[in-house]
């Protein structure tokens, strides 16, 4: 579905390195090889070489640069064939924003004997799942086994299985034990 609705492409900018709205838009432009040239403001560069073109344009992690809203909405003007999909803790309050709260995940029960073995137990709640996957970005040996599993299930459930907590929490695992963090 998305290359025939998208034919320019799906084009991902991380924005949790960016803590100035003056740099979203050379960010967008740096992710797109758009170069900023002449005297020319990036911004009309920018529309300009996408005015014609369809694509998706994921802004993650917005939040914190939320002032650029308004250049987003004066790309999305310029350029009808433009859709941005941006991750915020906070709307943008732009025409036409649609909101879609991302729901929490499931958690483990509390002090339960939940059997470990893969395919089932602790694996089985989304919470789990993404604390695991997320560990083992930087750990790819990392597995949940007995010794290890109530401290993960008390994790997830501290954090009310909130996908951005648990994503913390799983980079956290760099620097202590799953029993430290917990």
């Amino acid at each position: 579905r998305f290359p025939s609705q998208f034919p320019g492409g799906v084009w991902f900018v991380e924005l949790a390195s960016v803590d100035d709205a003056g740099l979203v838009v050379p960010a967008i432009a740096h992710s797109l090889s758009i170069a900023e040239a002449g005297a020319t403001p990036l911004l009309d560069r920018l529309c300009a070489a996408l005015s014609s073109t369809r694509l998706l344009l994921v802004l993650d992690n917005f939040e914190q640069v939320s002032a650029a809203a308004m250049e987003m909405a004066v790309l999305l003007r310029r350029c009808k064939g433009i859709k941005i999909l941006a991750t915020s803790r906070t709307p943008l309050l732009l025409a036409g924003e649609h909101e879609y709260a991302v729901p929490t995940l499931s958690v483990p029960p509390a002090a339960a004997s939940i059997p470990v073995q893969a395919g089932g137990g602790l694996m089985k709640y989304e919470s789990v799942e993404l604390f695991v996957a997320r560990v083992r970005q930087h750990q790819p040996d990392f597995v949940v086994t007995v010794e290890n599993a109530e401290w993960i299930s008390s994790v997830c459930r501290r954090l009310d299985g909130i996908p951005l907590a648990i994503e913390l929490a799983a980079a956290a695992l760099r620097r202590m034990a799953v029993e430290r963090l917990a």
